[in-house]
């Protein structure tokens, strides 16, 4: 059989326009996240199908990128398969607690109902026998991380606190580890505090700046009008100008909503953190797109081309600031979210179970088919049920786009609950990687001065 029979281009891959007077193009492998320089008779070559005409060592490597495959494969299957593999086989049971229904601002896209009510001791035993059981039912997990969220977690640090020693001897006595995350407004983040969460064993900050003060103030303000850019603000300032900072292993990350309202100011927004010369001291900047949150939040939204172009603008910005962003993705995503997973859930601070992020709280749902059930009856009571987790054999009956995307893979199709909601969460990066890779070429090649072998292809 020759060549041309026996093998086909990848759905899954991306050219980019030539650069370099013409001389090559880039590829981009979503199937594998890999990401090559190929001269251009050969991406020309992969175009057209004249696969025979491709050297040896060259169609070794494309096949070993995946980006040529079997011609009789189904790679829409492959992917799925890898998918629902890894969201079995994971060695990682993800718990997420809310301690906590409050938070201190009002910020107008938010889609929750907060309340003072937080976590009661008594429900301790309830969490902690959760975690147990799903340790004991499934001796392939070695770690377990728990991810504090909210409202707004820090305002029931003492929960947290006390959780958090029990978890970690649970972790231990199974021969697990112990890592935690959290999403937090940055409203409580004192010094100390950062440091109290670093001894707990949180490894990764989740912050969000909308802008400068000028657009932040606007929109997450305090509930009773008052301004918060600045506390927020001066509390990075004090944790980031720590001599020790980088000791703690904690990483760092801002995030910035946009919609129609704000997005002017994500410009200035960098410019501030480059003038107090953070780049080396924040994990990772990023926008996201404001989304629906049981409400019209969405409406607001840019349009998906119109979000695209504003990345590429503010990746320039990042890449010439030496500002660190994720670019190109360099491992795909075959766990959507833990919607997928089937230990992983959510515990919000009523005690109700559910296995997504996005509904605790929003009085739309309060009644509806995501509440698995409340611990406080027991976790016996607790529906085995797993909303949206059929989610691959949605993408496998072309109910939603994800079924012929070509970014399937580096995405895992968004948002189930979104696509469901009748509102698409294609992220930026599937109308805007073409322009991203010529960013990744610039990174890794005109600004060594020398090209790089490694990754050309002849």
């Amino acid at each position: 059989m020759g060549i041309n029979n026996a093998y086909k281009l990848s759905r899954y891959t991306v050219f980019s326009e030539p650069v370099h007077q013409g001389a090559y193009q880039i590829l981009y492998s979503t199937r594998t996240a890999r990401t090559v320089l190929l001269r251009s008779e050969v991406a020309k070559q992969l175009q057209s199908g004249m696969l025979q005409e491709l050297t040896d060592a060259t169609r070794t490597q494309l096949l070993d990128n995946e980006v040529l495959v079997p011609q009789t494969e189904n790679e829409l299957e492959t992917i799925l398969g890898r998918n629902i593999k890894a969201a079995d086989d994971t060695d990682t049971l993800y718990y997420v607690i809310q301690p906590t229904a409050a938070c201190q601002l009002g910020c107008g896209y938010c889609g929750q109902q907060h309340t003072k009510d937080a976590l009661k001791e008594d429900m301790y035993s309830a969490i902690l026998e959760r975690i147990i059981t799903k340790l004991k039912n499934n001796p392939e997990y070695t770690k377990v991380h728990v991810g504090w969220f909210g409202a707004e977690p820090l305002m029931g640090l003492r929960h947290m606190k006390t959780l958090t020693a029990f978890i970690r001897g649970i972790a231990e006595d199974f021969g697990c580890t112990y890592s935690a995350s959290i999403v937090t407004n940055g409203m409580s983040l004192k010094k100390n505090i950062f440091i109290t969460l670093a001894e707990l064993g949180v490894n990764d900050i989740d912050i969000t700046l909308d802008g400068t003060a000028e657009y932040h103030d606007q929109r997450r303000h305090l509930k009773n009008g008052g301004k918060s850019f600045e506390i927020i603000f001066n509390h990075l300032l004090s944790i980031f100008n720590m001599p020790n900072y980088k000791d703690y292993g904690v990483e760092i990350s801002i995030r910035c909503n946009v919609d129609n309202d704000n997005y002017q100011g994500v410009a200035d927004l960098i410019d501030l953190l480059a003038s107090h010369h953070l780049q080396s001291k924040i994990g990772s900047f990023y926008v996201a797109p404001i989304h629906s949150w049981g409400n019209d939040a969405h409406l607001q939204a840019l349009e998906k081309d119109n979000m695209g172009d504003l990345e590429i603008n503010l990746m320039i910005q990042l890449y010439k600031l030496n500002f660190p962003f994720s670019l190109i993705p360099n491992e795909t995503q075959p766990v959507v979210c833990m919607v997928v997973q089937k230990d992983a859930e959510l515990v919000d601070a009523h005690g109700n179970v559910f296995n997504c992020t996005e509904i605790p709280y929003v009085p739309i749902y309060e009644e509806s088919d995501y509440k698995l059930g409340n611990l406080k009856f027991g976790a016996d009571t607790i529906s085995e049920r797993r909303p949206l987790s059929n989610w691959n054999d949605d993408i496998r009956n072309a109910k939603f786009p994800c079924h012929g995307c070509r970014i399937l893979p580096i995405c895992g199709g968004a948002c189930p609950k979104s696509w469901h909601e009748g509102n698409s969460p294609c992220p930026s990066i599937k109308f805007n990687i073409e322009d991203r890779l010529l960013i990744w070429y610039m990174r890794h090649f005109v600004d060594k001065g020398t090209e790089s072998r490694e990754t050309v292809l002849n």
